[in-house]
């Protein structure tokens, strides 16, 4: 399973509205942003393994 988490972790408080539930294989999670900006995420079930990641919205 993977997650859609905000940094940092464990808080997952940089945008709460982004963090998915658990996403089982095949299963895919969406999210609008409303604002720009840069938004860092990651995996917390793989957080040992670097599973990072970050979305740059532009206006």
């Amino acid at each position: 399973m993977h997650f859609v988490n905000t940094d940092p972790h464990p808080t997952h408080n940089g945008l709460p509205q982004l963090n998915s539930t658990a996403l089982k294989k095949g299963e895919s999670y969406a999210f609008t942003f409303s604002s720009p900006g840069i938004f860092p995420y990651h995996c917390s079930a793989h957080v040992p393994e670097g599973m990072t990641g970050q979305v740059l919205v532009q206006s």
